[in-house]
């Protein structure tokens, strides 16, 4: 005799969407009885509902983010602004859940179909991907993927779409740090030039005023002999 022979019905797990817009669909699929399910299934299904109340409750989508030591400007039509040459930093964080896991980088350049990965251990349920030299090569799309592995299964969460555009640095700011010391400089220069320029002259005038002395002591010295004479 079973414990219970009440029909139930049989739902299918399904996902659909992708980054913000992922969604779950339990879909039925038909009816059967406590009876016919085997222990070890029964067993399973509860345990993998467990899990997924779990994740759905408790795992929040990653978070993506792009920082550069020169600053980051955003563009509401085209993306996040990095300026060539500069160094920048991908960034991807989930709030704290399980210990481990790892982030997975995927970039599409926007000047190809191909794709590139990068992959770092989670420290601190984040993880940083730095680029030295900002490129145009660089410009494309970023996404974060989280992965952990935890009850002997292996979970995958992406983030939403990062655009990343480069372009050439602004030219004002350079010309109002070159400019102003450039002044500064001549100005320096010029004193410095004036300075010794009057120095050489006050050590001439110096040099000149004792021979003029002495020929007047001279003329003086020869006034005074001949006058004995002339008595």
């Amino acid at each position: 005799m079973h414990a219970c022979s009440r029909p139930i019905l049989v739902w299918k797990l399904q996902t659909s969407g992708e980054g913000q817009h992922r969604y779950l669909h339990l879909r039925q699929q038909h009816l059967i009885s406590f009876s016919d399910i085997p222990p070890v299934v029964l067993y399973n299904l509860t345990q993998l509902l467990f899990i997924i109340s779990l994740f759905t409750d408790l795992l929040l989508q990653p978070i993506i983010s792009v920082s550069s030591m020169n600053g980051v400007s955003q563009s509401h039509q085209q993306g996040f602004q990095v300026f060539r040459g500069f160094s920048f930093t991908i960034s991807c964080s989930i709030q704290p859940q399980y210990p481990g896991g790892s982030f997975h980088l995927t970039f599409t350049s926007s000047s190809s179909t191909a794709e590139h990965n990068y992959t770092q251990p989670a420290v601190n349920d984040s993880t940083h991907f730095p680029f030295p030299v900002a490129e145009p090569a660089h410009q494309g799309t970023y996404t974060c993927v989280y992965q952990v592995y935890v009850f002997s299964q292996n979970f995958s969460f992406e983030s939403g779409r990062l655009p990343v555009i480069v372009s050439d640095p602004p030219e004002f700011p350079l010309k109002v740090v070159i400019l102003p010391f450039t002044l500064l400089l001549l100005s320096a220069t010029l004193y410095f030039y004036c300075k010794t320029t009057r120095g050489q002259t006050s050590n001439r005038q110096e040099d000149t005023e004792p021979g003029v002395g002495a020929a007047e002591e001279e003329v003086d010295v020869q006034g005074v002999q001949a006058t004995p004479s002339g008595i």
